[in-house]
């Protein structure tokens, strides 16, 4: 009589405790019944019962395991009456919570014992029920049947119950207590089927059921009360299920800032690797996990999940689906985890809605349309990245279409960072054009001078059969270009605008490619011709003829570099004597003389590098290229300050990739790239030519 006088006791000390609190509001009930229930709780009554009994720790966790779902419903009711009954936790009432513990005293009292009379047996059923109603061995039941629970029940899987915990793991089987029960369909763990929408939510935003699905399993019921639930899948990877896509949807109330994270309302997902022949767990695949609690100001809840109005509690994340790759573990067992939990305090609920199948890794490849096809990446990824010889369009799209036969690439990533890598080979569709195009006509026709600025136009026209379907055309006259995203109908029509008149013969040249990298394996034909533009009409009168007004040097030491280049030079020639550059300071004779190449000719170009004063009280400076004899070319002609650093850089006009770069030297660091735009060679002129200083190879299939 004394144990339990000492336990009623102190349920009456913490009822004075409480006579302040006020329970006028549902959000004060909870947060009352929250603190009571933490201090006298349903735990509190169980310990109490175990001590005046003298239970030993193994009993009392089998009494635990048999009767999780009778403790489990008893909180429930507990939070249950205290939001709808207002007497339930006004301490002056003669019905309030006082007398409910105490009744539950009483019936766990007498359950316990009549536990302990026929311990033996009860345990040999219990035991026998498990062994007969869920997986044991990792060789049984672990293929794909019923893995998205089509067969409206629970065959091949494993369910849990337990208590919510205080838990910084989020599952933690020894914080939660989790026991399997053999009706999981008794409010806690349910299947859903119809076409219903979730109560809380009261919406057609979220369906009870996955869309396109005919049934889901509701984890955890709608109520508060502390309860968490878990439920597992073991599955044996093999080629034909080297995927496995999960479905679900969640609800989580927000307890507010009075609840720590560890002990809100969360959801949590793992997948673990079996040993093959203990089958426990070796380790978890890190990329698979996912965890998600109820704050609001978190990164997931804030960006992927929606409040059911402005002043309500609960949050909603909408069906979602994920995969997980699975083609490292062909051959493994892997166990799939799914736990979701009311708050640790008891008053606030989380549940989710769960669905799932297996699939193949490998995309689907649809039928020729025309001389196209299509291919499908499968399900459950958040970003996708295509790689191959034709592809049309984006390639970071689930769907992409193909013009031509070869190994295709896909590499797909989860929200979870979870990759999968796949190579394909797909066959060619037939073509209605040549492989090759064919151009039969390029005219130009240029404009005459204009005599206000010297410029004229260019106008021409290209016949052609056989354009490809994607790339591009690039027609140019020497130094200017045009492009022209593919394809094209003959005959194109070009203009090339303002065009500085100087009298000479010019090249016009039209090349179409067949991608978007302008390569010359991507050729597909090309044709050249040549016109003579209109000799000079207009000559400005200025006071500075050639200044450069932007660029006004202090006096000083300057470097003056370029790279040089005679025509028709001699193949053995060790130094170039025609092209030359001089320096003038106001309007003066060169006080530089001729600045030749020197250095070794690098591919038929040689440098020019020279350090040069500018004088005190010079007004102006010009820089004369010439050539002692024949045709020469300049180019990368630079002027900066002896004592500072000089950069330059230079793109390809199609794809925009960084293809060089220039020193303080002037000498080059050139990046080449592959067909698909990926990094392969980096080279780096020097005195003694050119030097590959980085090279990067891949094992991918030729293409």
């Amino acid at each position: 009589m004394r144990k339990i006088f000492l336990s009623l006791f102190s349920i009456c000390i913490f009822q004075m405790e409480m006579n302040a609190t006020d329970v006028n509001s549902m959000g004060a009930k909870i947060e009352k019944a929250e603190k009571i229930w933490m201090s006298q709780g349903l735990h509190i009554v169980l310990n109490n019962v175990k001590f005046e009994l003298q239970v030993s720790n193994i009993d009392f966790e089998n009494f635990q395991r048999i009767y999780i779902q009778e403790i489990s419903t008893d909180k429930m009711n507990f939070f249950n009456l205290s939001t709808t009954t207002d007497d339930f936790l006004d301490e002056n009432k003669s019905d309030n919570y006082v007398n409910w513990l105490t009744t539950k005293h009483q019936f766990y009292s007498n359950t316990v014992a009549g536990f302990l009379l026929d311990k033996d047996s009860i345990m040999k059923k219990y035991d026998y029920i498990n062994s007969v109603n869920y997986v044991t061995s990792c060789g049984t039941n672990t293929d794909c049947t019923n893995v998205g629970f089509e067969s409206n029940n629970f065959s091949t899987w494993e369910a849990y119950l337990g208590s919510a915990c205080s838990d910084g793991t989020f599952g933690s089987n020894v914080c939660h207590g989790f026991v399997s029960t053999t009706s999981p369909s008794t409010g806690r763990v349910t299947i859903q089927t119809g076409g219903g929408n979730d109560p809380i939510v009261g919406s057609a935003a979220l369906p009870v059921v996955c869309p396109g699905g005919t049934y889901s399993l509701l984890l955890e019921n709608r109520l508060n009360g502390g309860n968490a639930s878990k439920i597992t899948r073991k599955l044996n990877v093999t080629g034909a299920n080297s995927v496995y896509l999960y479905k679900y949807a969640l609800v989580l109330e927000d307890p507010g800032s009075s609840h720590p994270d560890d002990a809100k309302p969360f959801f949590r997902v793992t997948v673990s690797i079996l040993d093959d022949a203990s089958c426990n767990p070796t380790g978890e695949i890190d990329c698979a996990k996912y965890v998600v609690f109820a704050n609001p100001s978190s990164k997931e809840v804030k960006g992927n999940f929606v409040q059911v109005s402005p002043s309500s509690p609960y949050y909603y994340k909408k069906w979602s689906t994920v995969a997980i790759p699975l083609a490292t573990y062909i051959g493994k067992t892997i166990k799939i985890e799914f736990v979701v939990s009311d708050c640790a305090y008891g008053g606030h609920l989380g549940y989710a809605y769960l669905d799932g199948e297996c699939i193949n890794s490998s995309p689907t490849v649809g039928p020729c349309v025309g001389s196209e096809r299509e291919l499908t990446a499968p399900d459950g990824f958040s970003e996708y990245w295509w790689t191959g010889y034709d592809i049309h369009g984006s390639n970071s799209t689930k769907k992409i279409k193909v013009g031509g036969a070869g190994n295709y690439s896909l590499m797909a990533t989860t929200i979870t960072r979870c990759k999968l890598n796949y190579t394909m080979a797909v066959d060619s569709c037939p073509y209605t054009v040549p492989a090759n195009c064919n151009i039969t006509g390029l005219t130009v026709t240029p404009t005459a001078c204009n005599a206000a600025n010297n410029y004229y136009d260019l106008n021409g026209t290209i016949t052609f059969t056989g354009c490809p379907t994607s790339g591009v055309l690039i027609i140019s006259n020497g130094y200017l270009s045009q492009i022209y995203t593919l394809p094209l109908t003959s005959p194109f029509n070009y203009t090339f605008k303002n065009i500085l008149a100087d009298g000479k013969n010019h090249p016009i040249k039209a090349v179409f490619y067949k991608s978007y990298f302008v390569s010359p394996t991507f050729i597909s034909c090309q044709f050249s011709s040549n016109y003579t533009a209109p000799n000079p009409c207009y000559t400005p009168t200025i006071p500075c003829p050639n200044c450069l007004t932007s660029f006004s040097p202090e006096p000083g030491k300057y470097i003056v570099s370029a790279w040089v280049k005679e025509i028709g030079a001699a193949v053995d020639i060790e130094t170039y004597t025609s092209p030359f550059i001089e320096i003038k300071f106001s309007g003066g004779t060169s006080t530089t003389g001729q600045i030749l190449g020197s250095g070794k000719i690098i591919e038929k170009w040689q440098r020019v590098f020279y350090e040069f004063t500018i004088p005190i009280g010079a007004t102006d400076i010009s820089i004369h290229l010439g050539a002692n004899s024949g045709p020469c070319l300049f180019d990368d002609i630079r002027i900066h300050p002896a004592n500072g650093s000089f950069v330059s850089y230079v793109y390809d006009p199609v794809s925009l990739k960084l293809v060089a770069t220039l020193d303080d030297n002037n000498y080059a660091t050139i990046y080449e790239y592959d067909n698909e735009g990926t990094l392969l060679r980096v080279k780096k002129e020097t005195e003694r030519g050119i030097m590959t200083i980085k090279e990067s190879r891949e094992n991918s299939p030729k293409r």
